[in-house]
């Protein structure tokens, strides 16, 4: 479970040890901000859908208040041993800013 808190995911350094079984979920413990997770490699993309994939369809969008966002499962094609990084854009009274960054890496 990554938590994201006043734009800071905790832990900001997620990793999936077994990529068969562990999955990854996101939830936003601000009230006032919905989060996007947006990945940041352009080769690499999200550890989540097939390399390659459009960057719409690997971005996250956490609600404030909401259950949590997931279940993540990495992708079969991603590679092992990689850091996916992200960041975190939030969203507050309609203006969009970035907040923080992080990232998942899969064993």
């Amino acid at each position: 479970m990554v938590v994201v808190n006043k734009g800071k995911p905790n832990p900001q350094s997620a990793d999936v040890k077994s990529r068969k079984v562990d999955m990854v979920y996101f939830q936003n413990g601000d009230p006032d901000a919905t989060y996007k997770v947006v990945w940041t490699d352009k080769v690499h993309g999200s550890p989540f859908v097939a390399p390659g994939a459009p960057a719409e369809k690997s971005s996250i969008t956490i609600a404030p208040f909401a259950a949590p966002s997931g279940p993540f499962r990495v992708h079969d094609l991603a590679k092992s041993g990689q850091k996916y990084t992200y960041d975190l854009m939030a969203t507050r009274s309609g203006k969009t800013t970035r907040a923080g960054a992080g990232s998942v890496i899969v064993e």
